[in-house]
């Protein structure tokens, strides 16, 4: 159990990393980042901004 948290808490980690990159990086913010952002955005699926602040702190970013 305690391995497949960590194995979890691991993947989240390295998918936010990659997340947060692409929100700074110009070219893959225009590419990846705000078109799958907006799609999320517009069906309803992007969480709040209260959850991401806190599923940040969670993970320690």
């Amino acid at each position: 159990m305690l391995l497949n948290k960590s194995i979890n808490n691991f993947v989240v980690h390295v998918v936010l990393s990659i997340w947060m990159l692409a929100a700074v990086s110009i070219r893959l913010r225009v590419n990846i980042y705000e078109p799958l952002t907006n799609f999320l955005k517009v069906h309803g699926l992007w969480p709040p901004m209260v959850l991401l602040q806190e599923l940040k702190l969670w993970i320690g970013f």
